[in-house]
């Protein structure tokens, strides 16, 4: 049996107080309150799919907040936000993971795994990845010739100061200086591109989505003839990861561009567009809170929205 007098009190509510109502913490109404918060809204109009203005919300959340809400909040929140929650995961392409997967990820990294959802990426076409491997800043083999160039510069201005220093000459010792710090330099570089990973290196993270990219840096690069005139301007785009990876990618062209944009929307939509000095501080101090943070300081800006935004000004 109903509660007219229940009834007759939310009757009075406004329809947002209502949905609240309904969307509430279940030991924070009674079902029967719910029941009838439910009626009436459907008496005023709402279908049986009332609960859209929740979708609505949760729609335009961030991945992040999403997957937070059905981890942290999974025991508190209502069934028809939970669902609304799945529903909109599974539609950016997140399918729940089942218990053997999560028993062995717990078991090959030691750590107990609470995200309920992996990104179902796609495969990467031939296309994108050629664009990675032309773009990217990864190790590429003739690193490794570069290194070699140099490492034989320094070698030849050493053996020309001993050919100098047999001759008497005084400008042995420039040129062993000189063959001594081409040398060093080789030494670094060496050291550099055997730690730098390689673009296959990166693809596969990318369609794996381990580690996360939570950082997009855009730079402008302008070409200026007598540091005037600007010839040509183009972009790079450095992705940095939750664990401090990090890989660029040059675009010489708009085309270029927006192609990257797009694999952004496929494989990091949710990681943070821009550079500041502030920004740049906070992802040092902690880049697994990095987004978290910039999200508290009213400072994020997802890059799928800076490009939505850019989208609808053309």
């Amino acid at each position: 049996m109903i509660s007219i007098e229940l009834k007759q009190k939310y009757q009075a509510y406004p329809d947002d107080k209502l949905l609240s109502i309904v969307n509430s913490d279940e030991n924070t109404y009674t079902s029967e309150a719910m029941e009838i918060a439910k009626m009436i809204l459907f008496e005023r109009g709402y279908s049986s799919t009332f609960d859209q203005h929740i979708k609505d919300a949760i729609e335009v959340l961030p991945d992040e907040e999403l997957l937070r809400m059905i981890d942290s909040e999974r025991k508190t929140i209502t069934k028809v936000k939970r669902e609304a929650v799945e529903e909109e995961l599974i539609k950016r392409g997140y399918t729940i993971k089942n218990s053997d997967e999560i028993e062995q990820n717990e078991a090959n990294s030691g750590v107990s795994e609470d995200i309920g959802y992996i990104k179902d990426l796609k495969p990467m076409t031939p296309v994108t990845k050629a664009f990675i491997k032309a773009a990217g800043s990864g190790k590429k083999n003739w690193d490794y010739i570069g290194v070699l160039m140099i490492f034989t510069v320094g070698i030849y201005f050493i053996f020309c100061s001993r050919e100098l220093y047999r001759d008497g000459s005084d400008f042995f010792t420039p040129l062993l200086i000189i063959g001594l710090v081409t040398l060093a330099i080789s030494g670094l570089l060496v050291r550099s591109v055997k730690n730098s990973k390689t673009n296959e290196y990166w693809i596969d993270v990318l369609e794996k989505g381990r580690p996360k990219v939570v950082w997009v840096q855009p730079t402008k690069v302008n070409h200026k003839a007598a540091y005037v005139f600007t010839l040509y301007s183009h972009f790079v785009f450095t992705i940095h990861t939750a664990d401090y990876q990090k890989v660029s990618f040059t675009c010489g062209f708009e085309e270029d561009v927006d192609f990257f944009y797009s694999i952004a929307l496929q494989y990091f939509p949710n990681a943070h567009l821009g550079y500041t000095k502030d920004t740049e501080m906070l992802f040092l101090r902690n880049a697994e809170a990095f987004i978290d943070k910039l999200n508290s300081y009213g400072e994020y800006k997802p890059i799928a929205l800076v490009i939505a935004s850019e989208m609808l000004k053309k």
